[in-house]
């Protein structure tokens, strides 16, 4: 596992009460930037990427964007070896939720990942990103990337886009979690366990 540096957690800057849409989407779009870079194999962040980041961002942001399909996800976790998602393992695997039940997390397998019994039961209840958190240790893109699906996909269901941050509550995730941006991209990893060139690009997806 890698360790800290961690993503920034700070919020953006705005002149009106930023909304729990304004926080997710920025979120998305960072990890856009991150995630090209990483695949790209670019060691700093260039106009290309801001570029692809403000399209993102903007689009999404006035609906004419949106968040790639869970699906993607899905078809990933079926032709990948099966590993824990938090910590590569591939003994003792059980099936753990990213959104936990005891959260309001959906039993469904959007919502379900591989994961070892050790990890399982370490993060048990609590929150993705605040279990990496606590542990001082980066989670993978990828993983990042299903979890604020998850995020923007309740919010969008619960109508709650809209709503400014102080008045959000009763989410099944943390908003003080979401990180805001990715520093150096390539000391993050893509997944838990190294991807060929054709997994690399199967994940690409990300509008």
């Amino acid at each position: 596992m890698t360790s800290s540096p961690r993503p920034r957690k700070t919020a953006p800057r705005a002149t009106a009460p930023i909304t729990l849409g304004d926080l997710l989407y920025s979120a998305y779009a960072n990890l856009a930037t991150a995630h090209m870079a990483i695949v790209a194999g670019d060691a700093r962040y260039g106009r290309s990427h801001y570029a692809v980041r403000a399209r993102l961002l903007a689009g999404l942001r006035n609906g004419t964007m949106n968040v790639a399909s869970l699906l993607d996800d899905e078809r990933l976790k079926m032709v990948l070896p099966s590993h824990c998602a938090y910590c590569g393992s591939s003994q003792s695997l059980t099936i753990d939720h990213v959104f936990p039940r005891a959260r309001g997390g959906a039993d469904e397998p959007d919502n379900a990942v591989w994961a070892c019994r050790s990890c399982n039961s370490s993060k048990g209840k609590k929150d993705l990103l605040d279990w990496y958190e606590d542990r001082n240790v980066r989670p993978p893109i990828l993983l990042i990337r299903r979890y604020l699906k998850q995020c923007i996909a309740f919010a969008r269901t619960r109508g709650v886009l809209d709503a400014s941050l102080p008045t959000v509550t009763e989410l099944p995730f943390s908003v003080k979690a979401i990180p805001s941006w990715y520093p150096d991209p390539l000391t993050w990893k893509l997944w838990v366990v190294p991807l060929d060139g054709d997994a690399s690009r199967r994940s690409s997806s990300t509008e």
